[in-house]
């Protein structure tokens, strides 16, 4: 791994291997390692209510404010419809508490080190994204007035709200404006992605300071993410188990992949949040009507998948018009609601898996349905081999 110092601050470009011991260099791929992974542990076990109250009035402390009241929740739907409600009736005023700026105020870090970590941080941003965006779309009972909260006057809000615009974008959207108005306190969420760079100053020695060491404390007491206001500290504990696959998604066939420490549960299959009975009913046992039912792409998905494709063309009927590829044309009679449509089995290259999209009923072969898909432009067939 190699690091210069940016010629644009007025250095002399040098790389970080003169600067510091190879076994010192060494270090800083498994702490950042080590922190990119945080954000996917459990805390299985008591918080100590104490001491992470004693931590966040210390917080708080840092950017001259009074101690908060700090209020604890188990599960991520309680803590996104306190801090909404909060937000909402303006029952308190959220505070700016940036422990990252503080923290490399006080420590100085040397300006070597504090460049060209930005590839460094977006790894772990990215590794962190999945999660992130998954707490983000579980259920939400405050949903409405969240919105009305964030966009009053927005032609997104009236457009939700008259149902002008399809229910198939809200939830994209929602997801990022919780994130960004409901997760602005401190924790594994917000810090995973900086903190790394503080505690390899101080495993090597390059700085050490006992408020790395507060801190780094402090993100291992249990706190997920929070939200601070100037009187409250609404606090996310994390999650008592997880289970996942082996390339790190949230996933559990016949139970939850996330269980908090209140006894919610949360259940998704390959890190989409799917409905409780997808989840817990045996692959044997869905109905097939639900892949025609289900307006969610990525839960019908999660339903052809558990269900297998071959099965669902076995249970309506299905005749295989045309074939390319990788591609079949299936045409579908659905005998008990009096419809016969046609539909696009394909693989997806990047999961591995079959899925079937419908198609209009005038066409008739794979090429006209790929076609169709990219919106009848003009193309040859070689462009798909």
């Amino acid at each position: 791994m190699s690091y210069t110092v940016a010629k644009s601050l007025g250095f002399e470009t040098r790389g970080l291997s003169e600067l510091l011991p190879a076994e010192k260099l060494d270090m800083l791929e498994p702490i950042m390692a080590q922190w990119a992974c945080k954000v996917y542990e459990t805390f299985d076990g008591d918080i100590d209510k104490e001491k992470i109250g004693e931590h966040i009035r210390w917080i708080y402390a840092t950017h001259k404010y009074q101690s908060p009241k700090v209020i604890y929740t188990y599960n991520p739907d309680l803590y996104k419809s306190l801090v909404a409600s909060m937000l909402i009736h303006k029952k308190d005023t959220p505070v700016d508490i940036n422990m990252n700026s503080y923290l490399s105020d006080i420590v100085k870090p040397p300006v070597w080190l504090s460049v060209n970590t930005n590839r460094e941080v977006t790894k772990i941003e990215r590794f962190q994204t999945p999660f992130k965006n998954i707490i983000a779309r579980l259920p939400f009972k405050n949903t409405e007035g969240f919105l009305r909260y964030i966009h009053p006057d927005d032609d997104m809000w009236r457009a939700i709200f008259d149902k002008s615009i399809s229910p198939h974008t809200i939830p994209a959207w929602l997801a990022n404006q919780q994130l960004q108005y409901l997760f602005s306190g401190a924790g594994l969420w917000n810090d995973c992605a900086w903190f790394f760079l503080f505690d390899f100053l101080s495993a090597t020695g390059i700085r050490k300071n006992e408020l790395i060491d507060k801190y780094k404390d402090f993100l291992q007491s249990g706190v997920l993410a929070s939200m601070f206001f100037e009187k409250h500290a609404v606090v996310l504990i994390q999650p008592q188990s997880m289970k996942m696959t082996a390339n790190r998604q949230l996933h559990c066939d016949g139970g939850a992949a996330i269980e908090w420490k209140d006894g919610y549960k949360s259940f998704l299959l390959h890190n989409v949040v799917v409905p409780e009975h997808l989840a817990l009913t045996p692959h044997h046992q869905l109905d097939p009507m639900s892949v025609l039912t289900e307006r969610n792409a990525e839960i019908r998905r999660e339903i052809v998948r558990k269900m297998g494709v071959e099965r669902l063309v076995s249970h309506f009927g299905g005749i295989v018009l045309d074939k390319y590829q990788d591609y079949e044309l299936i045409e579908l009679t659905l005998k008990d609601i009096d419809l016969t449509a046609r539909y696009l089995k394909m693989k997806n290259p990047s999961i591995g898996t079959w899925h079937v999209e419908g198609v209009p009923p005038e066409i008739n072969t794979c090429l006209e349905a790929l076609q169709w898909r990219i919106g009848g432009l003009a193309w040859k067939p070689q462009q798909l081999t």
